[in-house]
């Protein structure tokens, strides 16, 4: 499986810029960076991604799927849901994936991904899958983030929820390649946090409002708005509670 070769840091600045920089000088699917800690952890929109050292669970595996670079946004669905299913089973958290790359409970932001990719001849070279999941960090600076440990009052052992994730990502990820996401479509779809919701859709310079009502085949959200369905690759989705 994932994890070979494998890089532990106890410190690092960013293990998706590791993953990256090790990618683009050839390393196969599968390796590894895990951090302790991370100086320079970045969420999406290149937001700092903050966490007590020692306390969350922070790594980033290199992928190579051969599938359509349109599908490439799929990747983060597929980690968020193996991070779902991983932490209901380790630490009996029921939790829910906010499009496109968040885990929440009670709205509260428990696990963040961000998947970095590029092309090389018009094919998608390399994706590299970061996730960071608060673990057992017992407090927060914000009333919209959690873990396990506030979750349930009990410590968890991070690698070995690192080895549940990373298999319920490759036995999603096997299916993915061989051009089957219609599990991980359904799974995402049931245990979304996003879809019925009225939210607003912020993609650069757009912003579009609608209710979310689907997402489709390439992993793309679909918004139901006043001009008609809109599809949206990628952008911040914002319910009327996250904007107060």
């Amino acid at each position: 499986m994932w994890g070979h070769p494998v890089e532990f840091h106890a410190q690092i600045s960013s293990t998706n810029a590791r993953a990256k920089a090790w990618a683009r000088s050839g390393a196969a699917e599968g390796a590894l960076v895990v951090a302790d800690h991370q100086t320079e952890g970045r969420g999406r929109f290149g937001r700092s991604w903050e966490a007590e050292a020692g306390s969350a669970l922070l790594f980033s595996v290199v992928l190579r799927p051969q599938i359509e670079p349109a599908k490439a946004a799929l990747i983060a669905l597929m980690a968020a849901a193996a991070v779902r299913e991983a932490v209901a089973e380790r630490a009996g958290v029921d939790a829910a994936i906010k499009w496109p790359n968040d885990v929440l409970v009670g709205g509260k932001k428990l696990c963040g991904v961000l998947a970095e990719s590029w092309l090389e001849g018009g094919q998608l070279a390399a994706v590299i899958a970061g996730i960071g999941v608060n673990v057992n960090q017992k407090a927060f600076a914000t009333d919209r983030a959690t873990s396990l440990f506030c979750l349930t009052g009990a410590p968890c052992p991070r690698f070995a929820l690192l080895g549940d994730i990373l298999t319920g990502m490759h036995r999603r990820y096997q299916a993915l390649v061989s051009g089957d996401s219609s599990a991980l479509l359904a799974e995402c779809r049931q245990c979304s946090a996003t879809l019925g919701q009225e939210v607003v859709l912020r993609a650069g310079s757009t912003t579009v409002r609608g209710r979310a009502v689907d997402i489709d085949s390439d992993g793309r959200l679909v918004l139901d708005t006043a001009d008609g369905l809109v599809r949206a690759l990628a952008g911040e989705v914002s319910t009327a509670e996250e904007m107060v």
